[in-house]
């Protein structure tokens, strides 16, 4: 007997002249094989049975499916190999050390100019103060005790800490906000620590006017929600003044000054079918020119149960509908990244990078210990829990202090210890779901639809590029 993995999924998919056939993939290693029917009714069979029986398949078929993970010699083996894996997968600093340096994030303030109708801090904005100089030096102290610890995982090897910088707004001009952001800006120059910036755009121009090009910023990123009308509808500002020739000024002048640019449209159903007139807005203004320039879309999320927004109620549906339009305007696919939909990315590394993504422990940043430092003098390690001290892991002012108990509620959830996960065959892939949106759901899982993502890319691919399945 042969005992089929638990995380073995079967796509049927229809060739160019109408046929059937199927993928048998391999949703823990990432292993992949076009299959028969003979080889599909069999591995069903062993999905509901258990086990298959040997004779079957050849001794030569059966070493393949070996190989690849699609089948094990008994049916623990491949439970006592996820077990063992998980041990590599290590603590915080021994993450940190494997990056050569932790993620780290300064709030300059949680004010913004813009009223968002989905943004993740509506309820917490303008809600206090601003980050002062004083505790941007004791978030660096943190920063570099921290470091410590990680060089010590890493044989005292230097490590270089990544810094985000976002709010709120960190580019308002306000007096307080701009004399703390250029403290920021003038302490990781000299520390040469690289840093991104996570504006709305509507004072970029001014602050790259009063600021030259960083060769240690990785990034500024802004975002567009559309063309003009639409974006106006969605990113206006508090007084409702439109936003969107202001943010095009700051692009075009951050680009011509060397800036690195990132565009992101935050997609939903409401501008999805605006999206090819933004890629061709961009392609007109040339910003692709630059090789300092770059554009993804990414869906929105709702990970606090904010609700008061209609976010994608199923993101399976928005990816199918992103790749119908894709399709009918291939522009889109020329501006923007849009593999923030993780089966499509899954997919997409499979068929066109030949490089299957392997399991996915943590979710993100979260879990895997950034810290952010917000003006309340609290510590954070999730950017949508700023502002809510019943989220926060610790102290860094007046002096740096974690919460232990705090800090591994966030740290020990991962998709190995989350127990509704251990027979989902996609978990390698999901990584356990949000856990702000777990928390926030009274720790009740945040299912994805990320299996069905999958089947939408897999059949995708298969109408697009049939050579891909010969």
């Amino acid at each position: 007997m042969y005992y089929p993995s638990k995380y073995n999924h079967i796509i049927q998919l229809k060739a160019v002249d109408g046929k059937n056939f199927w993928v048998l993939n391999n949703l823990f290693f990432g292993a992949t094989d076009i299959i028969n029917k003979d080889v599909y009714e069999a591995f069903i069979e062993g999905e509901v049975n258990g086990k298959i029986p040997e004779q079957y398949f050849s001794n030569e078929i059966w070493d393949h499916f070996l190989q690849k993970g699609f089948v094990w010699l008994d049916s623990s083996s491949e439970e006592d190999l996820v077990q063992s894996g998980a041990k590599t997968y290590g603590d915080r600093d021994q993450i940190a050390a494997g990056l050569n340096g932790g993620h780290y994030g300064f709030i300059t303030s949680l004010h913004c100019n813009l009223a968002c109708p989905y943004c993740f801090q509506k309820k917490k904005a303008n809600s206090y103060g601003f980050l002062s100089p004083r505790q941007v030096d004791l978030g660096i102290d943190a920063i570099n005790r921290l470091e410590e610890r990680v060089m010590l995982i890493n044989n005292n090897k230097k490590t270089l800490p990544k810094i985000s910088i976002t709010g709120g707004e960190p580019l308002l001009k306000n007096k307080e906000n701009l004399e703390v952001l250029d403290y920021i800006l003038e302490k990781l120059g000299d520390l040469r620590w690289p840093y991104s910036i996570t504006t709305n755009g509507t004072e970029l121009e001014s602050f790259v006017t009063d600021h030259s090009p960083s060769s240690n910023c990785r990034n500024v990123q802004v975002t567009l929600d559309g063309p003009r009308n639409i974006h106006d509808k969605r990113r206006r500002s508090r007084s409702g003044i439109s936003s969107f020739d202001q943010i095009i000024k700051g692009i075009d002048a951050a680009l011509e000054d060397g800036w690195k640019i990132t565009l992101r449209v935050n997609l939903d159903m409401n501008n999805i079918n605006y999206l090819s007139e933004l890629a061709k807005f961009v392609q007109t203004k040339g910003w692709g020119n630059f090789e300092n320039f770059s554009a993804y879309a990414s869906p929105v999320t709702d990970h606090g149960s904010l609700g008061g927004y209609d976010t994608p109620k199923d993101e399976a549906d928005l990816l199918l509908a992103t790749l119908e339009t894709a399709e009918k305007f291939p522009i889109i696919r020329q501006i923007f990244d849009i593999r923030h939909f993780r089966g499509l990315n899954y997919v997409e590394r499979i068929l066109l990078e030949k490089n299957p993504k392997y399991p996915v422990i943590h979710r993100c940043e979260a879990v895997m210990g950034m810290y952010i430092f917000d003006p309340l003098g609290d510590t954070h390690v999730c950017l949508e829990a700023v502002g809510d001290p019943s989220m926060r892991v610790g102290r860094y002012d007046p002096e740096w202090k974690l919460d232990e108990k705090a800090a591994s509620r966030w740290a020990q959830r991962h998709v190995l210890s989350i127990e509704k996960c251990n027979n989902c065959k996609v978990r390698f892939i999901c990584a356990g779901g949000c856990t702000m949106e777990s928390f926030n759901k009274g720790n009740n899982e945040a299912c994805m639809p990320f299996l069905r993502e999958i089947d939408i890319a897999w059949n995708y691919y298969a109408k697009k590029m049939p050579e891909l399945f010969t």
